[in-house]
């Protein structure tokens, strides 16, 4: 019986161990906090960042509709289930919200603190119209303190729909 319990929590770390990479990868995609990402792109990019094959039997699941609800719960929901092996895959409003720097997929996050920056340290006369501007220049040292103290502008990229690195350019004013 001890054998089998080993092998039940050697089970389970593992399937934890896969559903953080997978949840950081997913929040990698800008698109899964619109329209979301198929699971056919994510596991492809899992397999190339980790250099290991997603075996989903070994995780105790029969396809990737059950392994991605059960794998990426609270992280996660099914946008389109109609392929149960392809499902459609956006991030929960609280991840995209909840700021992680180099996981661009938590962008609303990054626009809401633009938004606050601007209206508390924006000037009227660099923008027509009673609206509020703000130089880049002026933007980019307190991102640090308004949304993550990890910030680094020379550090953003993400993963566009098919699974490419796109790298971000710097900020300039």
């Amino acid at each position: 019986m001890s054998g089998k319990r080993t092998c039940e929590a050697d089970l389970a770390r593992n399937a934890d161990i896969v559903s953080q990479r997978l949840s950081d990868l997913l929040l990698a995609f800008p698109a899964a906090a619109i329209g979301g990402v198929r699971w056919r792109v994510l596991v492809r990019k899992y397999e190339e960042r980790h250099s290991a094959a997603l075996d989903l039997m070994a995780l105790g699941q029969a396809t990737a509709l059950s392994a991605a609800k059960a794998l990426l719960r609270g992280v996660a929901y099914i946008v389109d289930a109609a392929d149960a092996r392809d499902p459609v895959l956006a991030v929960e409003d609280a991840a995209a919200l909840t700021a992680q720097p180099r996981l661009l997929g938590t962008w609303p996050s990054l626009y809401a603190a633009v938004c606050d920056i601007v209206r508390s340290n924006g000037s009227q006369r660099e923008a027509p119209h009673g609206a509020r501007g703000l130089l880049l220049s002026q933007l980019r040292p307190l991102m640090g303190r308004h949304w993550h103290v990890s910030f680094d502008e020379s550090a953003l990229g993400f993963l566009n729909e098919s699974g490419a690195f796109v790298k971000m350019k710097k900020m300039k004013h």
